[in-house]
């Protein structure tokens, strides 16, 4: 058979604007969902509350350090009501407390 050469530009230009196309629908899906997801990341304020005799409080450090790795977190409100508690732990919590203010 021939070749037509015609069919052939024809079918390299077809084929061009469809990567073309999709690129462009690609980057497109990527600015939105780049917006999207910087306008989700509102600042806020961490609020913990010890209440009780401190004692390996395991729970309010694992929070301090999920906060820590928040980068939207702007302060922290810390609410203690405790007669107080051993010394391991209150160091615990003062140093995990003093990293999150960092």
């Amino acid at each position: 058979m021939k070749n037509n050469l015609f069919l052939n530009e024809y079918f390299k230009k077809r084929k061009s604007l469809i990567y073309r196309s999709v690129l462009f629908f690609v980057f497109f899906v990527l600015v939105f969902a780049t917006i999207y997801l910087n306008e989700n990341s509102e600042e806020f304020l961490g609020k913990i509350t010890i209440e009780g005799i401190i004692h390996d409080r395991k729970d309010i450090l694992e929070k301090l350090s999920e906060l820590k790795e928040n980068k939207n977190l702007k302060g922290l409100v810390l609410t203690v009501n405790s007669p107080g508690g051993t010394f391991v732990s209150s160091k615990e919590l003062y140093d995990a407390i003093n990293l999150v203010s960092k």
